[in-house]
Parts: C-alpha cells; structure tokens; sequence
C-alpha cells in the first residue's frame, strides 16, 4: 500500500486521488457510450468520427494530472489533515495549464487541428482567470513537475521529458469558423459533463427507454390518441412547430415527440415546471421515474411536495443525467452567450431533444435567445419542438431568415370556450358584478400590476366579498402555499369565491375557474389569461364568461408596449358579445405580431437588438453569470422582509453558519433551503424605482433585509416602512 506522501489527491471531499477520479470519469464515458454513443458519433464530421472516443479517453487521462503540482497537493492535504509537502513553489499554476506537459510522443500522431483540439480542451476545462505569462508555467513544469512525474505513472506513461512547448497550441482560440470545432465543442462539452458528473459522484447518463409505453398507457384510459398526439409520434425525426389549442394533451404529445431520446423540456415558470414534472414523474400520472427538475429552487420543491428521494433528484437534474429533464429556460438557454464553458450544454443538447413550451410567454429578448439558442441546434445536428397555444409571426420569420427547416402544424379546438364582453371602463366598475357572480362561482380577476391587485384585494374585502390573492412579492414558502391553494381551490368542485393574481397565472398555473375579470393587456397575455376559464370545458351559455376592461389599465408602457396594447384593443372590440375562437386567437395574434405591423414599436426593437447583440457576441466574451442575469429578469436582488427577519434571525444566522463551515453537502442544502423559504427574488429595477432600504445581512452574501412590512394575505407593502428599522 501507498503512503499518504506517495498519494496525489483529486479532491478533498470527498477525498479522491487522481487516479480515482480519472478512473470514475472513463466509467462515466462508458455509460455515456452505451448510452448515446450512435447519436452523438453522428454529430461528429465524418473526417473525425473515427478518432472521437479515442481522443475523448485521452483527454480525459490527461485532463488533471497537473494536480500533481505540490502547491495543489498541499491545499487538499490541508483541508484533510496531512502533513504539508515542500519545496513549495513561490506561485501557484492552475492545473489545468500543467497537465498538458505529461503528453509524449502520442500528441503528435494527429493532425495538427486535433492537436490543437485536444490540448484546448485540457487547458481550458477550468475557464475563468487571465492566463499566466507561459515562462511561469514552464518554470513550475522543471522547477517541480519535473521531479514528480512519476507519481502519475499508474495513470500515463510519462516521457523522459516533460514538455513545454504547447503555449502556441491554445493561444488562438478555437471559434466557430474553425474546421474543427463541431469536434472540438463536442470534445470539451464532454468532458465538462464527464468531470462533473464523476465529481459530484454521479452516473452520467440514466438510460430508461419505457418513456413511450408509460405515456402511451397513461392516455390509453383516455381513448385513441388525439390528432396532435398522432402527428408528433409520426414525425419524430423533424424539427417541429406547432400551435395547439390548450388543454389538448400538447405535453404529451411533446414526450410521444421525444420518444427513447434524451429529452430537455423547458417552460418559462418554475410553477409550470413543476407541475409538468409531477405529471410525468408522479405515480398517480404517467410515472415515469427517470425524470429531472432543474430551476434554481428544485430541491425545495422536491422537499415540499413529499418525493421520497429529494436529494437523489435534485443531484441527477443537475449532472443533466435523468432521460428526461423539465427545466425552465434560464437553466439551459445560457450557451448562445458563449461564455466560458458554453459547450457543456449545448454538447448535451445536441444529442438531446428539445422542448420549448409557450415561447409567446417570453418577453422579447428571452424569445431571441431562445430563436437564436435554436439555430445554433439545428445547425449543429440537433433536434427541437417548438409547443404554444399562439405564435408572433416575427418568430416564424425569424426561424425561417436563420435559414432552419421546420414542419408547421395548428391543432386548433372546435369548442367554444369563451364568450367575451369588451367593456369601455375600467376595472373597478366590475365589483359589485363580482361579488354577486361570487355567490355561486369561481371568479378569476386578473390585473397587470402587483399594485392593481393589492387595490383590487382590498376593495372587495371592504365589501365583504373575502377574496385571496397570488403574486410574485410573497416569500417562497407563502407562495407556494398559495399556489397549492389556488389550485385546490379551482380543482374542487361546487366552490365558489374570489381570487385575484396578475400575469403569473397566465402560463404558470393549470387552473379553471368559471368566470373572468381581467383588465386588456396584450392580445397574447390575454388569451393566456383566457385559458384559465373553462379550460376543458365547453361553454353554452348566453351571458360572457370573459369580461375585458379596457380603461385606466395598469402596466402599460411600463409592462406592456404601448402600441401593443393599441393593437390589442383595436382587434378584441370586433369581438365583444361573441365567442372569441381558438381560430380567431391564433389569427388575430399573427397579424399583430408580424414585421409590418410592429415596426417601430418599443417590442420590436428589443427583440431585434437582442438578436444583433447575439449575432455580433465573440466567444468567451460573456461571463456564465451574465447570461444567467439576462435570463432572471436582469439582476435579480434577494431580500428578507424585515418583520420575517426578526422572525426568524437566531435560525437564518444558524443556517447562515452552516452554510460558511458544513462539509456536509446535504446539511447546507437544507440550511439554503430554509433562507430561501424565508425570501423573495425581485428585479433591481423595481426595488430601485421604490427607492427601496435594503441592509445587506452579516455572512449572507447577496441577501438583504428590505424595510417593508409583509403580510402573508397581502404580500410585500412597498407602501408601508417599518419605523423601527436600523
């Protein structure tokens, strides 16, 4: 047996040497080649496929042996207790920049381009920091690496002299116009997958193929399949769009799609997701266990809604290992900003399937990325479905100037849903209509702005009418109560009541309540906010089941465009006393939403310079953070409301402790999971237009205390500060 001088260690926690962790990650190629293996040789030019798997296991062997380093070798024998090696070297090198070193004579029996592929791989498997001056490197490489070489030999053959002439190998990088980056992009991104995967102890691919036969057996108890459903199964081997009414089983029709695939679905709420992974996972719906959740607060979710192995999940979702994943955009949507590590996802989704759900619920620029994001796919081999009950005829366009080649299908219901009355007033005129109608119905309003709804709450609690409300300014874990609530509340049958929410239940809540108030917003919003009244039912009746308010609308010019919102009540005021059909809704949607018509619109310009801006983005020019912030609604700010501070202070320090000192990964998940119950994520421009009091909270990085009161019915009163505050 080796002594603990003789070791060279990987990783600290747990601890693993080198030659432990290359060996998981060779295990983890295995699996990803049984696996996917056909599928992504496919990807592969031709030129190169037959060297591909050879090139990746070399990489892979070569990848960490830089960690030799005995500065690296001294930080991990620090953190697990062993005595400290010396000479030390006066500066640390990243390993990544070593182990190119160990290579021999074997680097060369490629052509020059793989050479380069190889070695930029390696280098740049770690992004991040300026590169160091190359004498540096090359002084630890004799000064240290020299005399240790031998440590790795269990793991390479090293050669007689460690090499430094590679500088000239990664100093230009690799870009998209080289002959070899299909090769190259897929070589990285593979790696990345395998050494995080393998780190996080993780099976990198999770293979099931019973998806078909789950779904097929969960709708067999509804009849034959319906026309969409038939049409996706058909046409499995083609980039597809298609605009479908709700309620006609699209989510299904998009796993029928998917079929023994890897698959990516993506929506655009965390709500959705959710609720979208219970029907595919839960037992009681399809039960098809192989199935990840990824957004930033899954394992909260995971805790909440009682799945027996949270953590098991959540550490799968987010190595991207289950078969099928259902995840928000932002999770995924990053790589068309090039930044540093980009080729992680986009190797994944190339091999994948793609699932876009209701991309009309994007505000502009996220639907440029998303077109953008899906050209790279296509381009590169992959295959995508785009699923939403309207379609802008921009993003058609769009999809058709990238050049991408796509089936177009509408599956459109015959039944009529919605009688609408377009009433010239503004909302408040309706509550004496509301509280009688809320006697024996379920009535939905629906406002543009988290202020409207609080006014509208407060009102018709005045009136006696005992209303609840949903928006985003709750803390998480009320929220989720809330969305549970409302939910349950329109699930029930013979209920009748009030509640009141904004653009959140659009696309976020699969919900049906008997009559609408909403005020007009955007012709795409409101037929979303439509969908949430008789969503499966027909309607006969004579009276509206929609009433519309056009005056003193909230959010315009601030939410909504105001030409949009021009547009839109010029087109829903041909309507009103009729049925609105789901013909009608894609129609008038297409028209509006076309190059003509939108021209110099505020909506129009953010999507173009989003597309410009992408279209002109340097690899490697954006930080991974950036995109994420583009993709959250644009720096996000993570506050506590002072009163749930005080509340809870002795916990959130303890959590906060835990968080700092814990090697315990699953106790600092949990310690998390507790401040994000107790918090809010809200955009910096709203907390900066309220001129908001934000205290940043002592060893809680990026969480601030906001001096407001809050209100578990009501919310965050960006009206009410409280005095006392410090």
């Amino acid at each position: 047996m080796m002594n603990s001088d003789e070791l060279v260690y990987a990783k600290s926690e747990p601890c693993q040497t080198i030659k432990e962790h290359t060996d998981a990650l060779l295990d983890n190629l295995q699996l990803l080649r049984e696996a996917y293996g056909e599928r992504i040789e496919n990807l592969v030019p031709e030129r190169y496929r037959i060297i591909f798997w050879d090139v990746l296991s070399l990489v892979i062997r070569y990848h960490d042996l830089g960690k030799i380093h005995i500065n690296f070798q001294n930080k991990i024998r620090k953190k697990i207790s062993l005595p400290l090696l010396s000479p030390i070297v006066d500066k640390e090198i990243p390993h990544n920049l070593l182990s190119v070193a160990f290579f021999g004579e074997e680097i060369f029996e490629y052509e020059k381009d793989v050479t380069r592929a190889i070695i930029q791989a390696i280098v740049f498997h770690h992004e991040g920091k300026s590169l160091p001056n190359f004498s540096e490197i090359e002084k630890t490489i004799q000064n240290d690496l020299e005399s240790r070489k031998e440590l790795i030999s269990d793991i390479v053959n090293p050669p007689a002299c460690l090499w430094t002439g590679y500088e000239r190998y990664y100093k230009t990088r690799i870009t998209p116009n080289s002959d070899i980056y299909v090769f190259y992009l897929l070589l990285k991104g593979l790696l990345h997958r395998l050494d995080h995967a393998s780190s996080a102890f993780t099976d990198i691919e999770i293979k099931d193929d019973s998806l078909p036969e789950k779904v097929l057996g969960f709708l067999s108890h509804k009849g034959d399949l319906r026309t969409l459903q038939q049409y996706a199964l058909n046409n499995q081997d083609k980039n597809l769009v298609i605009v479908a009414s709700t309620g006609i089983g699209k989510t299904e029709a998009g796993l029928l799609w998917a079929g023994r695939e890897k698959t990516f679905f993506t929506l655009p709420l965390r709500v959705t997701v959710n609720s979208i992974f219970d029907r595919v996972a839960n037992e009681k719906a399809i039960n098809y266990k192989n199935t990840g959740l990824l957004h930033s607060t899954s394992l909260d979710y995971l805790d909440y809604a009682g799945y027996e192995t949270p953590f098991e999940i959540y550490k799968n979702s987010r190595q991207l290992s289950c078969q099928v994943n259902i995840s928000t955009i932002d999770q995924l949507f990053t790589f068309p900003f090039k930044y540093g590590g980009y080729e992680k996802i986009i190797s994944t989704l190339l091999y994948s399937k793609v699932i876009i759900d209701e991309i009309q619920s994007y505000e502009p620029k996220i639907a440029a990325i998303i077109l953008k994001g899906l050209y790279e796919i296509y381009k590169l081999g992959g295959k995508f479905l785009i699923m939403t009950a309207t379609l802008p005829q921009i993003y058609l366009d769009c999809l058709k100037d990238f050049g991408v080649l796509f089936e177009y299908g509408e599956f459109l219901t015959d039944k009529k849903r919605h009688r609408i009355k377009v009433v010239e007033d503004s909302l408040s005129a309706a509550f004496d209509m509301i509280q009688t109608l809320a006697v024996n119905k379920k009535v939905l309003i629906i406002v543009n702005t988290v202020k409207q709804a609080k006014q509208v709450f407060r009102v018709l609690k005045a009136k006696g009418c005992f209303p609840q409300m949903l928006h985003s300014l709750y803390i998480a874990e009320d929220r989720k109560r809330l969305e549970d609530e409302i939910c349950k509340f329109a699930e029930r049958q013979g209920n009748h009541g009030v509640w009141i929410t904004t653009q959140l239940a659009e696309a976020s809540l699969d919900i049906d309540f008997d009559v609408l108030f909403t005020e007009l917003s955007s012709l795409d919003s409101l037929f979303q906010r439509m969908g949430r009244v008789y969503r499966n039912r027909e309607y006969d009746g004579n009276e509206p089941n929609v009433f519309v308010y056009t005056q003193d609308c909230s959010g315009i010019g601030s939410i909504y465009d105001r030409e949009i919102f021009s547009f839109s009540k010029e087109g829903i005021k041909e309507f009103d006393g009729m049925f609105l059909q789901e013909t009608d809704k894609v129609t008038m949607v297409k028209n509006i939403y076309n190059k003509e018509k939108l021209q110099n619109t505020k909506y129009y310009d953010e999507f173009e310079k989003a597309l410009q801006i992408l279209k002109n983005i340097m690899d490697y020019e954006f930080r991974k953070q950036d995109a994420h912030n583009i993709l959250r609604d644009i720096y996000a700010v993570r506050i506590i409301p002072i009163e749930i501070y005080e509340k809870y202070s002795d916990e959130i320090m303890e959590k906060a402790k835990i968080l700092k000192t814990s090697k315990n990964k699953m106790e600092r998940l949990r310690a998390e999971q507790f401040i994000n119950d107790k918090s809010m994520d809200i955009s910096y421009f709203r907390m900066k237009q309220a001129n908001a009091l934000l205290t940043p909270i002592n060893k809680l990085k990026g969480i601030y205390i906001a001096n407001y009161k809050y209100c578990p019915h009501e919310g965050l009163l960006f009206d009410e500060t409280v005095s006392n505050f410090i």
